[in-house]
């Protein structure tokens, strides 16, 4: 039995991206009977236990950019001052900073969940995420990366072995269907064939504009239906709907049942993610 910390998300359960890969991590390492913690933040999880595993809310502030990162040091320091483990595992690389705190104590993993473009985070908080790789590749025990490219590209440049471990899928999650057309007929939807694009977060990475802009030329087209929350980056939130104008298109807003996710997969005749710079994409 070891006792495990996941230190990086917002804490479980998970509504998409890196915190669906800790949730699945953290449930099946607990359903083996390790002792698990994860951390997250109080802005949006509280303290309990979920599925076997402990979750750890720790308060933050609400900031942007601040907030993640006094959360990853609070996180840090309750681990090394308080806490109890035999490793820590760091996810995303932009949380870096907090290995050489961690590494006073414990051993430590640092996943690597791919390195993403400018986005919505504006390029100096974009130049300083991306300052933390050379510190995360030298001060993690271990470093793992969910694209094979990236465990490739990584161990080439730093000179140390990157493990490729890929994200998995949940083959016991049944579809449902019947909800997922029922959410389709609420957003205008009648039936029928449509295509599908989803993501948890639609950044600018995901490449929706992109999808939109192609969707425009291709005549005799389907529906489109775009699902996922547009709320983390307003502005490009504004620039899909003004290229989805006049253009069959329905957006949905994030779908966190995976049943109902599963069931809008299944049905749609085609789904299409032509990302910027996804390592591995956890969508569905």
């Amino acid at each position: 039995m070891l006792r495990i910390a996941h230190i990086g998300s917002k804490g479980v359960p998970s509504s998409g991206g890196t915190e669906r890969v800790v949730e699945a991590l953290a449930v099946r390492q607990a359903a083996a009977s390790h002792r698990v913690t994860v951390y997250g933040s109080a802005l949006v999880t509280r303290s309990g236990w979920y599925r076997g595993v402990r979750n750890l809310a720790v308060r933050t502030a609400a900031g942007r950019h601040a907030g993640p990162t006094l959360l990853g040091i609070k996180c840090a320091l309750h681990a090394v001052l308080l806490g109890d483990y035999d490793i820590v595992h760091v996810h995303g690389f932009e949380n870096g900073f907090v290995l050489p705190i961690l590494g006073l104590r414990y051993p430590t993993v640092m996943t690597f969940h791919g390195r993403g473009p400018v986005g919505k985070w504006g390029r100096i908080a974009w130049a300083l995420m991306h300052s933390m790789e050379p510190l995360s590749m030298k001060c993690a025990s271990v470093t793992t990366s969910v694209s094979l490219h990236y465990a490739r590209e990584l161990s080439a440049q730093y000179g140390r072995l990157v493990a490729h471990v890929p994200n998995g899928v949940h083959l016991e999650i049944a579809a449902d269907k019947e909800a997922a057309s029922r959410l389709l007929e609420r957003h205008g939807m009648s039936g029928g064939r449509f295509w599908l694009f989803c993501a948890a977060r639609v950044v600018p990475s995901k490449g929706c504009l992109l999808l939109l802009q192609a969707y425009r030329r291709v005549l005799g087209a389907p529906p489109l239906v775009v699902v996922g929350d547009l709320g983390h980056a307003p502005d490009h939130a504004a620039e899909l709907r003004a290229a989805a104008e006049g253009l069959d298109v329905h957006f949905v807003p994030l779908v966190s049942d995976q049943r109902v996710l599963l069931g809008l997969l299944q049905s749609a005749s085609a789904f299409l993610f032509p990302w910027g710079s996804e390592a591995m994409s956890t969508v569905g």
